[in-house]
C-alpha cells in the first residue's frame, strides 16, 4: 500500500509539474500522424533541440515539414531568427506516450552553413548535401549521420554523440572531446586536420595531408595514403593505418 501511494504521489508531481499551457499536453495520446507544411523564410543555420529526428534534404526550394502526431504538431516549433532555423519539441510528459512514431523534422535546403544538435534526437539526408563551407556541432547525445560533397567541413564534437559522413570534402578540420565518436571512413579528403580528446575513435579517409594531435584515450584509424605531416601524441591514443 505504501508503493501504491508513493507512486501515486510521484507521478502528481510530474504531472502538476508540466507548464499550465502544457497540462492537456500530459494526458493526451500522440493522435494520428498527419503532415504540416511550414512557412519559410531564408536561413543557412539550423539549431535542433530535444526529441526531434531531423531530416536534410538538397534541394533549389527551401522548404520545412513537421510530421508526427496530430495533438504533437502544435507544439513543435520552427522559427528563423538571425538566418537560424531553431527547431524545438516543446510537449511534455513524453514519458506517458511510445516515442514511436518519433517527431520527424524534413528540411528541404540549396545552403548550410551551420548544424548544430543540441539535443537527443539524429540527423539525416535524404540525398547528397552540396556545401560550399559548413560547420557541424554535435554537443548533444544523438548522431549526425549525412552524405555529403563539401569543399571545406569543420565538426565540432563533444558529449556521446557521434558523427557519420560519408561522401567527399577537400578540406576537413576535427575537433572533438569527451566520449564521442566519430565514423567517416567513407567520406573521402583531400586534407585532413583533427584535434582529438576523447575516449571514443576516429576514423577518416584522407588522399593528400594528415595532421593529428592526440592527447585523450581514443585511437584515430586512417584510409589512404596521406603525407603525415604533423603528429602530436601525448595521450594514450594512438594512430593506425587501416590500409
Amino acid at each position: 500500500m505504501k508503493t501504491f501511494y508513493y507512486i501515486l504521489f510521484s507521478f502528481s508531481l510530474i504531472l502538476f509539474s508540466c507548464k499550465k499551457e502544457n497540462m492537456n499536453d500530459c494526458v493526451k495520446s500522440t493522435g494520428e500522424i498527419i503532415t504540416e507544411h511550414r512557412a519559410v523564410n531564408d536561413f543557412d543555420s539550423i539549431l535542433v533541440h530535444n526529441n526531434i529526428t531531423l531530416y536534410l534534404k538538397y534541394d533549389s526550394v527551401s522548404s520545412i515539414v513537421v510530421e508526427a502526431g496530430k495533438n504533437l504538431v502544435p507544439l513543435v516549433e520552427t522559427s528563423i531568427e538571425n538566418n537560424k532555423l531553431i527547431i524545438r519539441n516543446n510537449n511534455r510528459c513524453n514519458f506517458m506516450r511510445s516515442y514511436k512514431p518519433p517527431v520527424n523534422v524534413i528540411v528541404s535546403i540549396s545552403d548550410l552553413k551551420h548544424l548544430n544538435l543540441a539535443g537527443s534526437g539524429d540527423i539525416f539526408s535524404l540525398n547528397t548535401l552540396v556545401l560550399e563551407r559548413v560547420r557541424m556541432v554535435n554537443s548533444g547525445i544523438g548522431d549526425i549521420n549525412l552524405e555529403i560533397d563539401a569543399g571545406y567541413l569543420y565538426t565540432q564534437i563533444y558529449g556521446s554523440g557521434g558523427i557519420n559522413l560519408s561522401g567527399k570534402a577537400a578540406v576537413s578540420e576535427i575537433y572533438s572531446t569527451g566520449n564521442c565518436f566519430m565514423q567517416c571512413e567513407n567520406l573521402v579528403t583531400g586534407y585532413t586536420y583533427l584535434h582529438s580528446n576523447t575516449t571514443g575513435n576516429i576514423y577518416v579517409n584522407v588522399e593528400k595531408e594528415l595532421g593529428v594531435n592526440i592527447i585523450g584515450s581514443g585511437d584515430v584509424y586512417y584510409l589512404g595514403k596521406p603525407d603525415i605531416t604533423k603528429l602530436n601524441i601525448t595521450g594514450k591514443g594512438t594512430l593506425k593505418n587501416l590500409n
